[in-house]
């Protein structure tokens, strides 16, 4: 599996988000948790310019800051700033947390990719 990101690079690539308007996705994942591995694993054939992957342990007090608790976690951010996330059942959120389908994620990113831009996202 490819290296994970450092937030540094992350932090930079938000920062150019603000000016070229395209949504970043990051996934907080911890390497001890199989569920964040897996779901790691899975977002390595997502990547693009605009999908990132961080341990969340090594950011600790960044995640916090942004909600992120439990992993795998996914964030995705506009202009710089988290994006609320709606998906039927669930509390509006700016994460969205849990060993989904593929399929889901799938959906999430696409979802990420088309409509951050809105300040919500809308995953079925």
């Amino acid at each position: 599996m490819e290296p994970w990101d450092e937030w540094g690079r992350v932090n930079t690539e938000l920062q150019k988000s603000c000016e070229d308007k395209t949504p970043r996705i990051v996934l907080f994942a911890e390497k001890w948790n199989p569920f964040s591995m897996s779901v790691a694993r899975y977002f390595q054939n997502l990547r693009g310019t605009d999908v990132f992957i961080v341990d969340a342990n090594k950011i600790y007090n960044i995640a916090t800051e942004l909600g992120v608790l439990s992993t795998p976690a996914v964030v995705v951010f506009f202009k710089g700033n988290p994006v609320r996330i709606q998906r039927t059942g669930w509390e509006e959120d700016f994460k969205y947390v849990g060993a989904a389908s593929h399929d889901n994620y799938i959906k999430l990113v696409a979802a990420a990719r088309l409509s951050a831009n809105t300040g919500t996202i809308v995953c079925d």
